[in-house]
């Protein structure tokens, strides 16, 4: 089994966004990502298989936030 790692983030019409890590779960395939395009922001569930990826993840779309 390995530890997966979900990152939710959120991408606002207005050009903000956000992401942080929400899950962590031991599993033997990773989890499917899914997302959500909802009328004034898409969120998505992002999965990594370590914890490296995902913290590098939520940098860099914290740092696209206007």
């Amino acid at each position: 089994m390995s530890k997966f790692y979900c990152v939710s983030s959120t991408y606002f019409d207005d050009g903000r966004c956000s992401a942080n890590l929400v899950d962590i779960v031991e599993a033997e395939e990773k989890p499917k990502d899914t997302h959500v395009h909802a009328a004034r922001a898409d969120r998505y569930c992002d999965w990594f298989a370590t914890s490296i990826e995902a913290e590098a993840f939520i940098a860099e779309t914290r740092r696209q936030s206007k």
